[in-house]
């Protein structure tokens, strides 16, 4: 089954698949745009938060958090589901 996903989407997905199927969150920004997180303007860390969380409500990445006292979570690390796999490699 192939959902639609957007290109910021597909450009997390491609990243996380190339580099092993995990990486961490703010390493994910050097993976999809070749920057580091802190070298990124605020708007484009947040669009890519955005599309990353709209990729897990989807099931297709699983994000690990640390969760703080105040009972947010930072996210730490992403990792490509079986089911984001299926979406980049369908059989």
């Amino acid at each position: 089954m192939k959902l639609n996903i957007t290109a910021i989407q597909q450009q997390v997905l491609d990243g996380l698949a190339s580099c092993g199927g995990t990486c961490s969150y703010k390493q994910l920004f050097r993976v999809c745009y070749g920057l580091r997180w802190e070298d990124m303007p605020s708007v484009e860390r947040s669009r890519l938060g955005v599309s990353v969380r709209g990729l897990e409500k989807k099931g297709l990445v699983r994000i690990t958090r640390r969760w703080g006292t105040w009972g947010y979570g930072q996210p730490e690390t992403v990792e490509l589901t079986e089911l984001g796999r299926q979406q980049l490699y369908p059989a």
